[in-house]
């Protein structure tokens, strides 16, 4: 993490459900999240793991990497184009664009993991 400045200072927190996130977060979220990110007025930012949905440690060490590279990693290498991009590569999965559809496929295939698709940010690290 020494290479993702700030990441060491991240607050990580294991909820038991998605009904114990904090309730501002949990509408934001897909019934099925396995992990969210909050990212804070002051600058910090919180990951939150939900243990009920992560059936084993593999997949909630993919899901903490996910949200700490994903998001974070994004968010702190695009800065205020973080939104922007993302916007950006939702409009295109929406038009279902082949490019994009491809990346989607192969990440899905990569964690084995079907009719889900992982957050644009994670496609676009490939």
């Amino acid at each position: 993490m020494a290479r993702l400045p700030g990441a060491q200072a991240l607050d990580i927190r294991v909820v038991d459900a998605r009904e114990d996130l904090p309730a501002a977060d949990r509408e934001s979220l897909s019934e099925f999240a396995e992990g969210a990110i909050k990212f804070n007025d002051d600058g910090s930012a919180s990951v939150y793991l939900v243990a009920a949905a992560l059936p084993t440690v593999e997949r909630a060490q993919q899901v903490l990497l996910h949200e700490i590279v994903g998001h974070y990693g994004m968010r702190a290498l695009l800065g205020e184009r973080f939104g922007e991009v993302l916007a950006s590569v939702k409009a295109q999965t929406r038009a279902r664009s082949e490019r994009i559809r491809s990346a989607a496929d192969a990440a899905v295939a990569e964690f084995g993991r079907s009719g889900r698709l992982p957050s644009a940010p994670l496609a676009l690290c490939r």
